[in-house]
């Protein structure tokens, strides 16, 4: 009976640590979120004018930086022989969905962090549905995807894989709030699509001033086409 009883026992403990771990993990990320402030920046490129569309990711530095809230989903349209939009953030195992609204064909593929590529039907007709090409589950790691077109090669987008729930991207004015970012020694990194290096990250103590964190990038983005 006693051998009977000891592999219960066994897998009773394993769920029961598998619970603590888990109870803890959740402790912390409810710890690292609670009792935050909102982290505003404004960010410029090397010629000092507001930069749009940057990537701002903040990690903590004192303890363990939270899983992000997984985003569901993120659909990228191609429409004018752009990618809309140029640029989102996702997280690993964001379902990406690929619309096109041409008249013409585009076949669509992914390099630098993930590799797929899809052939997707135009329209066939200005007033006609927009076709919907095959879905794609983002894996994970942590950065850039880059986003192009074998038919038109003008055509770029990015997706940015992150792992922190404190990301966003810079407005017009070059401007971005974080709500509820912990206080205390924080790390604030920033990405652009046109950047060939990566940038260091500028480390701050947050809640030692209300004004936005002046923030610069090493390089000066040229216009989107």
């Amino acid at each position: 009976m006693s051998r009977g009883t000891g592999p219960r026992r066994g897998g009773a403990g394993r769920a029961l640590r598998h619970l603590v771990r888990a109870a803890v993990a959740l402790a912390v990320a409810a710890s690292a979120r609670a009792g935050g402030a909102p982290l505003s920046v404004q960010v410029v490129d090397a010629s000092g004018q507001p930069a749009a569309q940057v990537v701002v990711s903040v990690r903590l530095r004192e303890r363990a930086t939270p899983a992000p809230t997984p985003i569901p989903s993120v659909e990228i349209t191609q429409q004018g022989m752009r990618f809309q939009p140029a640029v989102a953030i996702v997280t690993a195992g964001t379902r990406l969905r690929l619309t096109n609204r041409d008249t013409f064909d585009h076949h669509v593929r992914g390099t630098q962090g993930q590799s797929f590529e899809f052939r997707i039907a135009g329209t066939g007709e200005v007033a006609g549905p927009p076709k919907e090409g095959a879905e794609v589950i983002i894996q994970g790691g942590i950065g850039p995807i880059q986003l192009g077109c074998f038919i038109h090669s003008r055509m770029q987008a990015h997706l940015y894989v992150t792992d922190t729930p404190w990301v966003g991207l810079t407005d017009a004015q070059g401007r971005l709030t974080l709500p509820e970012v912990p206080e205390g020694a924080v790390a604030v990194q920033l990405w652009h699509p046109q950047q060939f290096l990566e940038q260091p990250p500028t480390f701050w103590r947050h809640g030692t001033q209300a004004a936005p964190l002046p923030l610069a990038l090493s390089i000066t983005p040229r216009s989107r086409r």
